[in-house]
């Protein structure tokens, strides 16, 4: 999958653009992404934290039905953050909006998720995904 501002297309690159893989052969344009989820997930595995999963959830659902999953997505160059970082301001140059995410009954910002990524993040890229998620940007689910 390639980033750029018109089509998401896993066959082509677009010059200099951060590319993503895909296993949809489908392009689509992302001008047609109309709403973004954002959040924090945090799941606990029953035992010690080692099984615990902490998720950025930034999901990209198209008219089609078809969903990303950002955080699924392994970036092909740089890392996960600036991969993120481009693909999120060619959805809000697209008029996409963004929402908190409010799935499986669980705070969208849960806290252990969030103070597990600020463990591994740098004091920069901590912001950086605070921006990304937009917080105190967004309102609260309820």
């Amino acid at each position: 999958m390639s980033f750029n501002s018109s089509t998401q297309d896993p066959t082509s690159q677009a010059q200099g653009a951060p590319r993503l893989p895909r296993p949809s052969a489908v392009s689509r344009p992302w001008a047609t992404v109309v709403s973004v989820e954002l959040g924090c997930s945090h799941c606990a595995g029953g035992r010690p934290t080692k099984h615990d999963r902490n998720r950025i959830v930034y999901i990209i659902p198209f008219p089609d039905g078809d969903v990303v999953h950002l955080y699924d997505a392994a970036p092909l160059q740089g890392s996960w953050l600036d991969a993120a970082q481009t693909m999120d301001q060619i959805l809000r140059g697209s008029g996409a909006e963004f929402s908190r995410w409010n799935g499986l009954g669980q705070d969208p910002l849960h806290p252990t998720c969030l103070r597990w990524f600020q463990d591994r993040y740098t004091v920069q890229d901590c912001a950086r995904l605070q921006r990304l998620l937009r917080i105190g940007e967004l309102p609260a689910v309820h």
